[in-house]
C-alpha cells in the first residue's frame, strides 16, 4: 500500500492496526499516528495471534525489516497482511503527520512486564 491510500484510509476511519517493526528507540523519536511496536528484532508472530483476522498494516524505515515481518506473518497463516511501500520514509516525503513518544505503544498477548 502506499502512503496516499494509507492516509486517505486513517482520513476516513478505515480500521488498520499499523504495526511498526523498527526498534523501540526508533518509533520514539517518530512513528505514525496510531501505530504501535513490535520489533523485528523480537518479532514473533504467535504473539499476535489474536489480530489473525485484522488488516495488519505493516512499516519500517524502508520497507525491509517489513517485508520479513510480513512474510512471518504470512507463512503463520495472516492473510489479511500488507505494508506501507516506501516505509516511513515515504510517509515523511509525503509530508504526513509524525508522533513523537517517550514509551513506544507495544503488542503484547501475553504477560507483559
Amino acid at each position: 500500500m502506499n502512503a496516499p491510500t494509507l492516509k486517505q484510509w486513517l482520513d476516513h476511519s478505515q480500521y488498520v492496526v499499523l504495526i511498526d517493526v523498527r526498534e523501540p528507540v526508533e518509533f520514539t523519536i517518530e512513528s505514525i499516528p496510531g501505530a504501535v511496536s513490535h520489533p523485528l528484532s523480537i518479532f514473533d508472530p504467535s504473539k499476535i495471534n489474536l489480530l489473525r483476522e485484522q488488516r495488519l498494516l505493516l512499516y519500517c524505515q524502508s520497507g525491509m525489516r517489513s517485508d520479513r515481518a510480513a512474510s512471518q506473518l504470512i507463512s503463520m497463516g495472516f492473510t489479511n497482511v500488507t505494508q506501507l511501500q516506501g516505509g516511513l520514509s515515504a510517509w515523511k516525503v509525503a509530508a504526513y503527520p509524525l508522533t513523537k513518544s517517550q514509551n513506544p505503544p507495544l503488542i503484547c498477548f501475553v504477560k507483559c512486564r
